[in-house]
């Protein structure tokens, strides 16, 4: 398997301040790999190499087999969509409509084919497509924000918080659509504080603190290492803690079906 993104031995600061020391680690074509840790950790600044938004100062940053060092963001920006924490980073147009369209313009299509896949994702997301933006709630916007980095269907999505600001439902359309991105074929890097979507929707997790990665593995080894997550003030999904809790044969249940099983084949042997 190719690797979308390689990070060889990489630092970045600015200012005097060191956000990240000597980072090394590749991400697999095809992955879904969630980013974890606590604030200032260095999460947001992968993100920006990776997307070369940034360029680091010692080392390199290799993004779908481009060095970010000696090429030009434009080309990264024909197969990367980056979606932003703050929707308001990146939203620049007046209507839903024209945000979505201006999402397109560094890909060369042609005005039919353009205007099939503005209304193609008008339609997914339900927007009214003349509806201005100035009287979007937050969350509202937010789901602007990624129908219009999902139009260009990226190979590389790059999502730093995708479900902050969002209500249930919102939560529940975004997390269906960065699984439905995966599955078609794109490699996602997500950074995130909450724990049950990476759960649910990673396959591997980088865990960072103080500009360092501190592991790099699954989701079920960096979730059953509590070494790392309370080095890097990480909290297990409420499911797991609460079978941590229970302990003896739920120790090693992750979700509420887990668990009832465990109690059904209890029930079982004790009926034997």
């Amino acid at each position: 398997m190719n690797n979308m993104i390689e990070f060889r031995n990489v630092s970045y600061g600015y200012e005097g301040v060191t956000l990240l020391k000597d980072v090394s680690f590749t991400i697999p074509e095809g992955s879904f790999t969630a980013i974890a840790g606590e604030n200032g950790a260095g999460k947001s600044t992968i993100c920006r190499l990776s997307a070369a938004l940034f360029r680091p100062v010692k080392g390199e940053v290799i993004s779908g087999g481009l060095c970010t060092s000696r090429e030009k963001t434009a080309r990264f920006a024909k197969f990367t969509g980056f979606l932003f924490q703050n929707p308001d980073r990146q939203i620049c147009r007046s209507t839903v409509r024209e945000e979505i369209a201006f999402g397109l313009e560094c890909l060369d299509l042609g005005t039919e084919e353009r205007e099939k896949a503005v209304d193609g994702i008008l339609e997914e997301f339900g927007f009214e497509p003349d509806r201005e933006i100035f009287s979007m709630g937050r969350g509202e916007r937010q789901m602007l924000a990624l129908a219009s980095v999902l139009v260009r269907r990226p190979k590389l999505l790059i999502a730093d918080e995708p479900t902050s600001g969002l209500d249930a439902g919102q939560y529940r359309t975004a997390a269906e659509k960065l699984r439905e991105v995966h599955k078609n074929g794109a490699t996602v890097l997500m950074v995130t504080h909450d724990m049950e979507l990476a759960e649910e929707l990673a396959d591997e997790m980088l865990v960072a603190a103080a500009g360092e990665i501190k592991a790099h593995a699954s989701v079920e080894e960096i979730f059953s290492n509590s070494a790392v997550m309370e080095g890097a003030s990480i909290c297990r999904p409420e499911m797991r803690e609460l079978a941590q809790m229970l302990g003896g044969d739920f120790a090693g249940d992750a979700s509420v079906d887990d668990i009832v099983n465990t109690i059904k084949a209890s029930k079982r042997s004790g009926n034997r």
